[in-house]
């Protein structure tokens, strides 16, 4: 989907971590999507706060920011050197791949 054909009110309809990085034609690993998608789903939330903090003046303009925001977090976690995150209260023992 080109920046033209995206609108606000179809990015408030997505659901779900792929058809948020389908919108901006962001590529992805659907493993390390697997791994990370609660982590991005909440960074993402974070992150639009943000940016509807600021307000931008156009749609266009917070469009582009979320997109911004989306590809660095996404980044961030695809990282293979990236620091390991254990679950808060999880028990399962010392699996590093939640």
């Amino acid at each position: 989907m080109t920046a033209e054909e995206r609108t606000l009110e179809e990015f408030q309809r997505i659901e779900g971590a792929e058809e948020y990085l389908e919108f901006f034609d962001l590529p992805f690993d659907p493993h390390v999507l697997a791994v990370h998608r609660m982590r991005l789903l909440k960074r993402l939330g974070s992150a639009v706060r943000a940016v509807d903090a600021g307000n931008p003046r156009t749609d266009e303009l917070r469009l582009r920011c979320y997109g911004e925001a989306l590809r660095a977090i996404y980044q961030g976690l695809a990282r293979p050197d990236r620091p390991r995150e254990g679950v808060r209260g999880s028990s399962c023992g010392p699996c590093t791949d939640c």
